[in-house]
């Protein structure tokens, strides 16, 4: 079986991300279990800055350099606050960088736990709100592929910047199957397009018995 992490690993690494930078924590724990799994197979590696700002200017450098998303992680409380600062740079540059942040287990929401950032304590979604293309709450293990890749499409489109997902510890630790397909995310991938030998060969053939063509193009 594998966790939450693991599966946004998954779908990281097919983007071509090599790297996660940020600063470990309680609540973002499973999101390094899952990051160490991956270092031990030769995946994406975990870079750990000195500061969760600092984590989220090495991802938008990051960006900036490969073309690639950039990818931060902090765990909940003052770790999310203190990305605020590089996400916000990416933003006003237009540079895409995701941006997960840890929060407290669901059943903690409204109980005053320790780092709680839910919308009963310190709202930090609320506090991405104006510096994010994107930004939501993955409240229940159902979401997270669904709100993964509207994360990575807002971060990539047209308009690109960050696209920050808050994810409890216990949607982050929840087990899925080894087996899971990850085919929606075809989308972001470059393809193949030039038609194959068979297919050409195929084309000229009928080219060949045709007196009159008429070709359509666009």
């Amino acid at each position: 079986m594998l966790e939450n992490g693991d599966l946004i690993l998954r779908y990281l690494e097919r983007l071509g991300v090599e790297y996660v930078f940020g600063v470990p924590g309680g609540s973002i724990e499973p999101f390094y279990d899952a990051l160490a799994r991956s270092e031990r197979r030769g995946g994406i590696r975990t870079i750990t800055a000195r500061h969760e700002s600092g984590a989220a200017f090495m991802a938008e450098g990051y960006a900036r350099e490969t073309g690639k998303i950039g990818v931060c992680c902090s765990t909940a409380g003052p770790g999310a606050t203190n990305l605020l600062t590089g996400v916000a740079s990416a933003y006003a540059d237009g540079i895409p960088i995701l941006v997960i942040t840890a929060q407290t287990g669901l059943d903690k929401f409204g109980q005053g736990s320790l780092q709680e950032t839910s919308c009963t304590g310190i709202h930090t979604v609320e506090m991405f709100a104006k510096c994010t293309r994107y930004n939501t709450l993955v409240s229940h293990p159902a979401q997270l592929e669904t709100k993964l890749l509207q994360a990575v499409s807002h971060a990539v489109s047209n308009q690109p910047g960050p696209a920050h997902l808050a994810i409890p510890l216990d949607v982050m630790r929840h087990r899925i199957p080894d087996n899971v397909k990850d085919q929606a995310l075809n989308a972001f991938l470059n393809h193949e397009v030039a038609p194959n030998q068979a297919s050409l060969q195929s084309l000229l053939d009928d080219l060949e018995s045709t007196d009159k063509v008429t070709l359509v193009l666009g």
